[in-house]
């Protein structure tokens, strides 16, 4: 499937190819090193758990985070890879068909017996998967076998908050009209990160106004985005349980926009943040001024060397010149105490941030 070869994987599973591997609850087992494969077994093919035929490790199949189906501009462009983040190689025939497949594929396997209720060992299910899948075809498909709608995986996301976050739409409005519930703080917050501002509005559109608490995060899921660093959010576990490299913030235009867009609407609705309640303060989301206050808060940050020397004599030390604009060298510019003072609690809600 690596290379789309769709033909050789539905020729083999014609042929007899078991679609419900690796058998349930056996899904972590894997030969010892020492122990030698059996024959034709398809380990010995180069092929691990849970792949089908022709989807062979060196195309990039067991990447964690890595899609082949997912086209340019459709993972969404907030926190990049929180559900995409996927061992491939975990998954049973039919939740990776389902994830990186397509319809006509799917169709197969669950006409030989493939099991459409399979949970993974992260309690996913071959729904949160076609979820997460781009074509749409793949998670219609599924529905046909009206699979439980509310099963939560290990993360606590159900197949709707999957499609969320990956900003799929298409995939949110077909859930619902088979009964999904929108009106969760999980799936509105994966929306949220998605920046998809069409979704966002969608999920609005299908809520009951004044809009309930499960909205309360949505504008500080909003600013863990603008301001992640700031945050003290660095390399840590993904959901999935592995590695991930810490957020980054905004770096484009198109993106600002995004935020922007998604902030003027969350505010429109009565929602606001701790900095983020004023129209204003959305049309300062700037790429300018968020980089500015970003350097000045790194500077900062790197002139703990400074706290106590006084060059100047004029009973403030240079690290408080420094925030104030003053210098150190002249004992006739110096700040006030109110400036430090006030200067002080400015740096301080900006690393809030």
């Amino acid at each position: 499937m690596a290379k789309r070869d769709l033909a050789k994987a539905k020729l083999m599973i014609e042929h007899g190819a078991n679609v419900n591997h690796p058998a349930p609850g056996t899904e972590s087992t894997k030969p010892d090193p020492g122990e030698p494969v059996p024959p034709g077994s398809p380990l010995g093919q180069g092929m691990m758990p849970g792949m089908l035929p022709g989807m062979m490790p060196e195309m990039g199949m067991g990447m964690p985070g890595l899609n082949p189906m997912m086209p340019p501009g459709m993972m969404g462009m907030g926190m990049l890879g929180e559900s995409d983040e996927v061992d491939l190689e975990s998954l049973s025939v039919i939740s990776l068909v389902a994830r990186v497949g397509d319809s006509d594929l799917l169709k197969l396997i669950l006409e030989k017996g493939a099991d459409p209720a399979r949970e993974e060992p992260d309690g996913s299910t071959p729904l949160h998967h076609a979820a997460a899948n781009p074509e749409g075809a793949v998670l219609s498909q599924l529905l046909k076998h009206q699979p439980e709608l509310y099963t939560r995986d290990d993360n606590d996301q159900t197949a709707v908050a999957q499609a969320a976050e990956g900003g799929l739409i298409e995939n949110v409005r077909q859930l619902e009209q088979a009964g999904a519930n929108l009106n969760d703080h999980i799936v509105i917050n994966a929306a949220i990160r998605s920046l998809n501002r069409e979704l966002v509005a969608h999920l609005i559109d299908s809520a009951t106004k004044p809009l309930n608490e499960n909205w309360n995060r949505a504008l500080p899921e909003l600013e863990k985005i603008i301001w992640p660093g700031e945050r003290g959010m660095r390399m840590g576990m993904n959901p999935y349980g592995m590695m991930a490299p810490p957020p980054v913030p905004p770096s484009t235009e198109e993106e600002l926009g995004s935020i922007r867009a998604i902030a003027t609407l969350l505010l429109e609705n009565g929602l606001t943040s701790a900095n983020l309640k004023t129209a204003s303060d959305v049309t300062d989301l700037t790429l300018e001024k968020l980089n500015a206050a970003r350097r000045q808060s790194e500077d900062l940050d790197n002139d703990g060397d400074l706290i106590g020397v006084d060059e100047d004599g004029d009973g403030f030390d240079a690290y408080d010149e420094k925030l104030t604009g003053h210098s150190d060298n002249d004992p006739n510019d110096r700040p006030t105490q109110e400036e430090v003072d006030a200067a002080i609690q400015t740096y301080e809600r900006e690393q809030e941030k």
